[in-house]
């Protein structure tokens, strides 16, 4: 209970503080020019993004050896992402999907890992999105801290070339490790997903590029919010804000990333040169429409059998 009750009070402060320094003249300014049609576009595709996700989820699915209909995993999807926002655990949501396709799947573990890997492979294409977002700033546009960043791509490009290495060529240690690994029987439910996945491994291109996909259009999305209150050619810069959100939200020190998201949205668009108030504007636009969709979602969950009212309270607790 104090541990929730201090994410609380790290959401209220960090939000506290957003809105105190924003320029409240400029945002009415802002608000004034608004390009309503650009406004409008920019949420029904981020509408759009929900059965993405849901095909995302099939694919990852098949590679678990499973399948089901678009239609049950598109509700299932809407309200898992209710409880990510309105349970104190953002972990709620991804045990609600896990637990609904276990009839699906095998073995149970092949439904966590679906939803796993399918989470995992989105924020790597985010992170790739971002990376080359980032290389293109540094390469043609203006950062607050150029040298910073660049020096940041080159360790993570050295990393990844490091990791792929090892990857392929499996050195003695790795080995090593590996075989010791596959001794402790705990891990064995994550071997057998794996070797499922490397039989169904047909179905990761599609799960990739739709990951790919998904990420360019909420990058697309960031730009086209941007562009309704006036600012322009931000595809660049909304593409590495994003994978900078994207990555803060993963902390647990908030209410399923309240003010984290929106701080770290905030700090990475004023690294990318885009004006402080705007981007608070933007960014609490997206957090108002991802709570209005909950609503809506926890509604549709009304008319869900009560039998999952067990699961949510143990991911409450």
């Amino acid at each position: 209970m104090i541990i929730r009750l201090l994410k609380i009070l790290v959401s209220i402060m960090l939000i506290g503080v957003l809105l105190w320094g924003v320029d409240w003249q400029d945002i009415a300014s802002r608000l004034r020019l608004l390009d309503p049609s650009l406004a409008i576009i920019a949420f029904i595709l981020l509408s759009v993004q929900y059965p993405l996700s849901a095909w995302k989820w099939r694919k990852s699915l098949r590679l678990h050896g499973a399948d089901e209909r678009l239609g049950l995993l598109l509700r299932v999807l809407c309200i898992a992402f209710f409880f990510n926002n309105f349970l104190p655990t953002a972990i709620g949501g991804d045990a609600y999907r896990a637990y609904k396709t276990f009839d699906a799947t095998a073995r149970p573990a092949h439904a966590i890992s679906a939803v796993i890997l399918e989470r995992l492979l989105g924020i790597l294409a985010l992170l790739f999105i971002g990376y080359l977002c980032a290389v293109y700033m540094v390469l043609f546009e203006t950062l607050a801290h150029r040298e910073l960043v660049a020096t940041a791509l080159v360790v993570t490009a050295a990393g990844a070339a490091v990791a792929a290495i090892i990857w392929y060529r499996r050195p003695w240690f790795a080995q090593r490790v590996n075989d010791r690994l596959k001794k402790v029987h705990k891990l064995e439910p994550f071997f057998c997903s794996f070797r499922t996945i490397k039989q169904n491994k047909r179905h990761l291109p599609g799960l990739v590029g739709l990951s790919l996909g998904f990420q360019a259009l909420a990058v697309f999305i960031i730009s086209l919010l941007f562009a309704s209150i006036g600012i322009y050619g931000t595809l660049a810069e909304s593409g590495f804000t994003a994978a900078a959100s994207g990555v803060a939200t993963v902390l647990p020190i908030s209410i399923n990333g309240v003010g984290v998201m929106e701080g770290s949205f905030v700090v990475a668009a004023l690294e990318a040169g885009l004006p402080y108030s705007e981007s608070v504007l933007v960014a609490l636009s997206l957090r108002a429409y991802m709570l209005l969709a909950s609503v809506a979602f926890g509604i549709l969950y009304l008319f869900e059998p009560k039998r999952q009212e067990a699961l949510v309270q143990k991911a409450i607790d």
